[in-house]
């Protein structure tokens, strides 16, 4: 269709890369605020409560490599200060007349063309923005098992052995309601032998603790008779507090992997991570413990048995570990597009 932006992509595809992630960027100014009291009002809000209303979303029209193509700017109204997300980067607005005047300048062009094309979505309907929304700039989500080699994938086979072992041993209902200092030391040794191998030789359990678990301890290692289960059972519930002392790998990703002893309340230790390269150390370490006839759990054996087979979902266009970045590209086309899921594509309902 006709349209002229008179906003490139190249103005804004910045705000993608440099964006300030810890708050809003505030500008006070009161001929920006009217422009967005003027373009909420031309739509009804997505969803609202009694302090504020949102704005899923409006679009806004740019002009990349010579053709149109549109993004979303979503506007929350709260307590009559406005917020606006574009791209990754985020705006406060309220009235005033202070504020960045390149913020400022950048903003009030990007609401007057969301206003501008406001017009056309209207007449033309939302295909407009099916039609402009660039796949590599839109969000969805593909199974991991269509990004990597099949040679890299857990067989099935393999999964049902796992999880054949993990459900014989859970049906022993082993229960253990109290452990020493040693004793969780001696068991957290089992997970460290099965995934450092030789590197753990002529090591003490606590030496292995030390070497790889986080050093928050919280006092653990502090208990005065480490052999006494009435100890540690006291530090357990006394402990202060902040520290990660079942953290036995320490990860600075985001966590690693956890080993937490048991209590009365759940007679069992329990064994788990939060980050996928932790995954096949969980998947040894809950293999040598089945070996041990060690009362443990697992929370986490389907979601990372998914992962390693292929069937959990990663991100597409997004800025994870997993994520794919989709390019308009025939290879990408060929390989990708048929499996991707796109997250829906959300606009207004202009009044």
């Amino acid at each position: 269709m006709e349209f002229n932006p008179d906003l490139n992509y190249n103005d804004v595809a910045g705000l993608e890369y440099f964006s300030n992630s810890i708050s809003s960027l505030s500008i006070k100014n009161d001929s920006l605020y009217s422009k967005l009291r003027y373009l909420t009002d031309i739509a009804y809000p997505s969803s609202q409560d009694k302090l504020e209303k949102r704005w899923d979303s409006f679009f806004i029209p740019l002009k990349r490599r010579g053709e149109l193509i549109s993004l979303p700017l979503f506007v929350l109204d709260y307590q009559s200060n406005f917020y606006l997300s574009f791209l990754r980067q985020s705006w406060e607005i309220s009235k005033g007349d202070k504020g960045c005047l390149g913020d400022s300048e950048l903003v009030s062009k990007i609401v007057y063309e969301a206003a501008r094309f406001a017009s056309v979505i209207k007449s033309s309907g939302t295909s407009i923005i099916e039609q402009t929304f660039p796949y590599d700039l839109r969000i969805g989500k593909i199974k991991r098992k269509h990004t990597i080699r099949k040679t890299d994938l857990m067989q099935q086979e393999e999964r049902e052995q796992i999880e054949e072992n993990y459900k014989q041993h859970q049906t022993k209902n082993l229960k253990i309601e109290e452990v020493s200092l040693n004793d969780y030391l001696n068991t957290a040794a089992i997970c460290y032998r099965t995934i450092f191998g030789d590197k753990t030789k002529g090591m003490t359990p606590r030496q292995m603790y030390d070497c790889w678990a986080d050093h928050r301890h919280d006092g653990m290692l502090d208990v005065k008779d480490p052999s006494s289960k009435s100890e540690y059972t006291y530090w357990q519930h006394h402990k202060i507090g902040g520290g990660h002392p079942f953290e036995i790998i320490f990860s600075m990703i985001e966590t690693g992997l956890h080993f937490y002893p048991p209590i009365k309340e759940q007679p069992h230790y329990s064994l788990s991570t939060s980050h996928e390269f932790y995954y096949e150390p969980l998947l040894r370490s809950a293999e040598a413990l089945i070996k041990n006839n060690v009362p443990f759990q697992t929370r986490d054996l389907e979601k990372i048995l998914n992962y390693l087979t292929g069937e959990a979902y990663v991100d597409v266009n997004e800025h994870d570990l997993d994520s794919i970045h989709y390019r308009n590209n025939k290879r990408c086309r060929e390989r990708y597009f048929k499996f991707i899921e796109w997250d829906p594509i959300k606009v207004v309902k202009f009044k």
